[in-house]
């Protein structure tokens, strides 16, 4: 049973069940569908699951390898 200030729950990003902080206490990318970039809190069994694909991830969801945005278009930045 979870109890406030002494077993705080936490929910799976990937499969969404509550897990104490002690079982879900993994933090690891989720794939692209998620649409986060940052490492999030997973659960024991989708650690698992996604330890092996975090390779993968680390490189197609870095802003390394994101196309580069170009919001302003003015002159001052035009002549940097």
């Amino acid at each position: 049973p979870f109890k406030p200030l002494l077993r705080l729950r936490h929910h799976c990003r990937l499969c969404g069940k509550v897990f104490c902080a002690a079982c879900s206490g993994k933090r690891l990318l989720l794939p692209p569908r998620y649409n986060q970039r940052e490492p999030q809190r997973v659960c024991e069994m989708c650690s698992c699951l996604l330890q092996p694909l975090q390779p993968y991830l680390v490189g197609a969801l870095s802003r390394s390898v994101q196309p580069p945005v170009h919001d302003a278009l003015d002159a001052v930045s035009l002549r940097r």
